[in-house]
């Protein structure tokens, strides 16, 4: 279905009546384009600057959105503009949310660059009322779309959800010259907190709007998972100290007494202050023993701008998490598949007459030694270095000649 809306006509008007009317070119609602609106139509539109277009689509700092309750009606989209659709908008409008109603799956706005397509887009989410996705092709204009639309619902969870690699070196092997490329990656901290921030509002409210990258196509793990490991904390409620602190060490955060940044916690006597994952501000819990005393929030820089709170839902600081019993389960699994490998190849008398060789460049004695047991062989001579224990390769059989 295609629906076709504002011509160029509608964005053309002569500068001189503009200037006679005495009107000024207004930022659009992402600052990245200025418009005029003459009679109720948008005029010729002012391209920014590239340059200026990227600095403000960052400039935005899509904040504010994250707490859990900002607003008094966290299911409704509630859109904010002066301007009323005008010109060929009410009909786009109407078209688009009948064919979402009669269960089009594919429906084409068509509109010139200025023309007030995200306008009637966000029209069209407030009118429908449900969590949206809108998906861009780069992280420059999904930025910008972003920013727009987080003017048209300042009272609604809008989010920008991109990749947060600043650089990505994949793994790799050079067989010519027998070159292993290490993986090495660069992660965006800001980026990061803003994917978190997008996944905490779609599990706590419905009036989402995500804004993001093809990116999003991939998976973060089960959204049950996610929503079932957070921590619910409420004023009044006893917590013991020392199962409170292991809990967050299981929701991935990290003690740090001396900074606090995202994704670290402190504790000096009663007070427990934590930087959750999904913004910049401190939750600081007060105790008296085993009893929380009081639920605040103050920005993590200066200090100030307190907020207090009944209640608070800590949700992990990464994506990536599982529960315990899932993880017991299948190291079960695992070792039970082991076993019936090692008797496959003992059976065969595969294995009886190899070595197992440590790498000279990764590796760890202890695991190679555990292998060893476990196949019924000897250990070569091999680097005696430890690193840590996702670098390991643990060790490869080679069969006797």
């Amino acid at each position: 279905m295609k629906v076709g809306f504002i011509n160029k006509r509608h964005c053309e008007r002569p500068r001189e009546a503009r200037q006679s009317l005495g009107l000024l070119p207004r930022p659009s609602a992402d600052g990245l384009l200025a418009k005029t609106i003459w009679n109720g139509q948008i005029l010729r539109p002012r391209r920014l600057p590239v340059r200026s277009r990227a600095k403000a689509g960052i400039r935005l700092a899509f904040r504010g959105h994250e707490r859990l309750a900002e607003s008094l009606n966290m299911n409704k989209f509630k859109l904010v503009s002066k301007f009323q659709p005008a010109g060929d908008q009410p009909q786009a409008i109407k078209k688009l949310i009948a064919g979402l109603k009669k269960g089009h799956d594919f429906q084409t706005l068509l509109g010139v660059t200025g023309s007030g397509k995200t306008f009637t887009m966000a029209n069209v989410v407030a009118e429908v009322n449900k969590p949206t996705l809108v998906i861009s092709h780069n992280k420059t204009l999904t930025a910008q779309l972003a920013s727009e639309f987080q003017e048209f619902f300042p009272n609604n969870a809008v989010h920008y959800f991109v990749s947060y690699y600043d650089y990505y070196q994949p793994e790799a092997y050079i067989p010519r010259t027998d070159t292993y490329i290490e993986k090495e990656t660069d992660i965006n901290e800001e980026i990061d907190r803003l994917r978190n921030a997008a996944t905490m509002s779609l599990l706590t409210r419905k009036d989402v709007l995500i804004v993001a990258s093809v990116s999003c196509i991939y998976g973060l793990g089960n959204p049950s998972n996610y929503l079932e490991l957070s921590l619910p904390l409420e004023v009044g409620e006893s917590y013991k100290r020392d199962k409170l602190l292991r809990r967050v060490v299981d929701l991935q955060y990290n003690r740090n007494d001396l900074e606090l940044r995202r994704g670290t916690f402190r504790v000096r006597g009663d007070i427990f202050e934590i930087v959750p994952a999904h913004e910049d501000r401190v939750l600081r819990l007060d105790f008296f023993g085993d009893r929380l005393e009081k639920i605040t929030e103050f920005d993590a820089l200066t200090g100030e701008n307190e907020t207090s709170l009944k209640s608070y839902r800590l949700f992990p600081a990464k994506h990536f998490i599982t529960p315990r019993d899932k993880v017991t389960e299948a190291v079960e699994n695992i070792r039970k598949e082991l076993r019936e490998r090692l008797k496959y190849f003992k059976e065969r008398g595969i294995g009886g007459n190899g070595t197992v060789v440590v790498s000279p460049d990764f590796g760890n004695a202890k695991h190679a030694s555990h292998l060893a047991r476990m196949l019924g062989l000897p250990v070569a001579a091999g680097s005696k270095k430890r690193v840590s224990d996702d670098q390991v390769v643990i060790a490869r059989t080679v069969e006797a000649g």
